[in-house]
């Protein structure tokens, strides 16, 4: 049987999200993804990011591209967030939600297919969010 878990995950204030917010949501995501979470999913993996992004083709940017000046900024010791926020500005990037940066919405999705095991992953990775983000 098929599955896909939709999700949400909205501010109380409704202001865009900031350097610890993402972080955090970030540490989470990435927590599911790796060491004894690395093998277990069955279709795709728990992603969340705020500030979720794909390169602007219509200003010619692509992977490639995102991916140099990505590890540019990193290697000047800019934070993974701001390496976000300037590739956007620079017109590198689009943001997936453009219209929820600004107003502190989250969104996403996992195919889960039946496996069981992992809707509880997607599950306990979202109530490990909210406790992270009692605003949210």
């Amino acid at each position: 049987m098929g599955r896909t878990l939709h999700f949400k995950i909205v501010k109380d204030n409704r202001k865009p999200y900031n350097e610890k917010e993402f972080n955090g949501i970030v540490a989470v995501t990435n927590k599911y993804n790796t060491g004894q979470f690395e093998g277990v999913w069955t279709c795709e993996n728990f992603h969340a990011n705020p500030l979720d992004y794909y390169p602007n083709w219509n200003a010619g940017s692509n992977w490639d591209k995102i991916l140099v000046r990505q590890d540019q900024l990193v290697a000047e010791g800019v934070s993974l967030f701001n390496v976000i926020k300037a590739m956007h500005k620079e017109k590198l990037i689009c943001f997936h939600d453009e219209e929820h940066i600004e107003t502190g919405i989250a969104c996403g999705f996992v195919k889960v297919q039946g496996n069981e095991f992992n809707s509880l992953l997607v599950l306990t990775a979202l109530v490990e969010i909210s406790v992270l983000m009692p605003h949210a």
